[in-house]
């Protein structure tokens, strides 16, 4: 699968990891839009340090949101969304896969799928999944948040599992977390 060079995208504040307000959640989502338009690609994989790739792709993404199993090999996260968030999936796409998250520091997304979720998907539905403790519960942190659980979270809602993809696991990296 074709593979173009990185980009570098300036922001003047952060858009990673941790949102405090629906606006930064809605500006990460921005943010992937722009990067596509910009790479003008099928995927967008999205590594953090603590993702890794040994060389090549040798397997193409499992589906079209797909990141790290955080330890599991089984195809189902060792990260789970909150009870209440999985219930309202659940009630949403009763036969969705619940994979749980694990987009954690990275991950992969299909450009046409996420662009067909942000058609539908706007700024005020994301301030009323964030302000619904049916939705989200009364965990200390919510699924809008967090850039690990928002993305999987997100394609969950509009009916796509989240799929591990064993391609950018850390597991990869051998004894100790170097590459061997």
């Amino acid at each position: 699968f074709p593979v173009t060079i990185a980009a570098y995208i300036k922001e003047d504040t952060s858009i990673y990891l941790f949102w405090p307000t629906p606006e930064q959640s809605w500006r990460y989502l921005q943010w992937i839009l722009k990067a596509a338009d910009i790479a003008q690609t099928e995927w967008l994989i999205q590594l953090h340090p603590d993702n890794i790739c040994n060389d090549r792709f040798t397997t193409f993404p499992p589906g079209p949101v797909c990141g790290s199993g955080c330890g599991s090999r089984t195809g189902s996260s060792n990260n789970r969304l909150p009870p209440i968030s999985e219930q309202y999936i659940r009630s949403l796409h009763p036969t969705l896969e619940q994979n749980g998250y694990g987009w954690c520091g990275g991950g992969c997304l299909h450009v046409p799928t996420f662009r067909k979720i942000m058609e539908t998907f706007t700024f005020e539905k994301l301030v009323e999944i964030r302000n619904n403790p049916d939705i989200i519960g009364t965990w200390n942190w919510n699924v809008t948040s967090h850039e690990d659980v928002f993305l999987p979270f997100l394609f969950n809602l509009h009916g796509y599992p989240y799929r591990v993809w064993t391609e950018i696991e850390e597991l990869n990296r051998g004894t100790s977390g170097w590459v061997s």
